[in-house]
């Protein structure tokens, strides 16, 4: 709830130190309440409940997830700004964490793809649910089922490898968008076991968006054929200048949407 207060207000009014103070307290939080260090040694968030005082610790709530970015996005976009070390320091060893989740293969997980949960306080890969993909860690189970909010986190990563430098925290990116462009390319004669490489690539068309970020930060072209592959429009246009691949935005969907958005807001 607060970032969907702090975020906006940080864009709308980027240097009133009030959202920015707010954005630090959310650091404040995540340090001394909403984390920990697990079993294996890890910074996590220790559940998917949790307030400012408090977090629930029962067992089935009881993971890290692709959605937490969510919980401190103010203090990201914070830090994006500004580079702080301290949320450098902070940010990086929570991304060690995931890095480290990707590579792994307990309970059937393919290597280099990131689960969308991390149980506290064993570190173990998804929820208590029988498989790795279906933490069954909240009432509406499908919130954290694969891939859930995997764009969260990978912008996450992208953002911790922009700050820092270090390649690592492209590992899951550059694993997960090989799996997706391998998929693309050679699309399975029929429906992919739950929880294999090719099922999880199936599910990961979010995985262009950050691969898409990662581009043109960077200018490096190494996924160009998946981003082609994906013919998202406005990459196409941001990419090439091909205005024609706007198109697809002009549809009567669309044509909807914009009106409901005029009705909103009186823009």
């Amino acid at each position: 709830d607060s970032a969907d207060v702090i975020t906006p207000m940080m864009h709308l009014d980027p240097d009133n130190d009030l959202w920015c103070k707010r954005a630090l307290r959310l650091t404040e939080l995540m340090e001394v309440v909403w984390t920990g260090r697990n079993e294996r040694g890890f910074l996590q968030f220790k559940s998917t409940y949790f307030n400012v005082s408090k977090v629930d610790t029962n067992p089935k709530r009881a993971c890290d997830t692709v959605y937490h970015p969510r919980a401190v996005q103010p203090t990201l976009l914070y830090w994006q700004r500004t580079g702080d070390a301290n949320l450098t320091r902070l940010f990086a060893a929570w991304m060690d964490t995931w890095v480290d989740a990707a590579a792994r293969t307990e309970r059937g997980k393919p290597a280099g793809i990131l689960p969308t949960a991390i149980h506290w306080p064993d570190g173990s890969l998804g929820g208590l649910g029988p498989d790795w993909w279906d933490p069954r860690n909240h009432g509406e189970y499908t919130l954290y089922l694969y891939p859930s909010a995997m764009s969260l986190m990978t912008h996450t990563l992208l953002l911790t490898h922009h700050i820092t430098g270090k390649a690592k925290y492209l590992e899951p990116i550059r694993s997960m968008a090989n799996a997706r462009l391998k998929y693309l390319s050679r699309p399975p004669k029929k429906q992919p076991a739950p929880g294999t490489v090719a099922w999880c690539a199936s599910k990961l068309g979010s995985i262009s968006s950050v691969i898409a970020k990662y581009r043109f930060l960077t200018g490096n072209t190494e996924f160009d054929e998946l981003i082609a592959k994906e013919r998202a429009p406005y990459v196409r246009f941001r990419l090439h200048g091909d205005i024609g691949s706007l198109a697809p935005l002009e549809s009567p969907q669309w044509a909807v949407r914009r009106k409901r958005q005029k009705f909103l807001t009186g823009l």
